[in-house]
């Protein structure tokens, strides 16, 4: 208790405590928003180490069509067998929207497929048999040149490409749709003018 000049009395009030207040529960506020956050961040990346999500591996296992050449053009056909695995230990691949089509270097795809969506079991391996054929398929006068002299060889190269949307699901998560694509190049065919211009896979080929 102080007094004035004249002798009166006065109280003396603490200092307003509001403030102080509001900055502990500001504070403690952030820090638990902030712990919040890297339990989520923890738990979100156990999660993905424990269930990561690994795309098909395709294995080109053999493959065999026929092949002519006109002055400017290509008409062939081929027959490829596939095996198709799902790598994933803890995962379905639900396949959507997938093409696959036979490739020739810089002229990229000369004839292409589409196929019904299915669904690939965890580790499941299926084989698949693609079809593909060309009609006089325009390369010009210069490719048909290297395309022939490659055949009295007696090897000729052709590439396989597949791509899609892909899903991956199991019990607990179920992902997005993702664009999926695997390349098979070089596909070395074996050609022999003898046995009707006939094409044989030389070596199994594993995609990319």
């Amino acid at each position: 208790m102080e007094t004035l000049a004249h002798g009166k009395p006065y109280a003396v009030h603490d200092p307003p405590q509001q403030r102080s207040f509001f900055s502990t529960f500001l504070w403690r506020f952030l820090m638990a928003m902030v712990a919040a956050f890297a339990l989520m961040a923890i738990i979100s990346l156990t999660v993905k180490l424990v269930f990561k999500q690994r795309y098909p591996e395709i294995l080109v296992v053999s493959g065999s069509g026929t092949l002519r050449t006109s002055r400017y053009g290509l008409t062939a056909k081929w027959d490829v067998m596939c095996v198709v695995k799902n790598p994933n230990n803890k995962f379905t691949i639900h396949y959507d929207a997938i093409s696959a089509g036979i490739t020739h270097g810089k002229f990229g795809i000369l004839d292409s497929r589409h196929y019904k969506p299915f669904v690939q079991g965890s580790r499941a391996q299926n084989a698949v048999g693609l079809g593909f054929a060309a009609k006089d398929v325009f390369l010009g006068k210069e490719e048909i040149l290297r395309i022939r002299d490659d055949m009295s060889r007696g090897a000729v190269r052709f590439g396989l490409r597949l791509s899609g949307w892909v899903r991956f699901k199991n019990h607990i998560i179920k992902s997005r749709y993702h664009f999926w694509e695997s390349v098979c190049d070089p596909l070395m065919f074996d050609f022999s003018a003898t046995k009707n211009f006939s094409l044989t896979l030389t070596n199994p080929v594993t995609c990319k």
